[in-house]
């Protein structure tokens, strides 16, 4: 059996996740790499091909868009309600691993 991709699953990576984390205020994507090292303390990072191809593949599901008013040449990217649900449901889904781990981990 074919493996679906996550966003038609409705879950996401942990790149997407980081990346819609920091699209909970519009920004570019140099500024979103820079927020991923910093919101994860350094352990997770994104490179610009990845970042890139993960943004593209987030607006052609209707994830993220462009804001129409570009600065300096700058592309802004922002959630639309569709992303900021995903992100919500992500989110839940997460912190419900951590606690099944915790549970099982900690009775040991």
């Amino acid at each position: 059996m074919a493996r679906k991709k996550t966003l038609d699953e409705h879950q996401l990576t942990d790149t997407n996740y980081y990346i819609l984390l920091t699209l909970t205020k519009p920004t570019h994507g140099y500024n979103i790499m820079k927020k991923v090292k910093e919101i994860s303390e350094e352990t997770f990072e994104i490179g610009p091909a990845s970042l890139y191809t993960s943004l593209k593949k987030l607006q052609n599901a209707d994830i993220i868009q462009l804001l129409e008013n570009q600065h300096d040449n700058k592309k802004i990217y922002e959630l639309t309600s569709k992303g900021k649900d995903l992100l919500l449901k992500d989110y839940k889904r997460r912190k419900q691993m951590v606690l099944q781990a915790k549970g099982i981990l900690e009775s040991e």
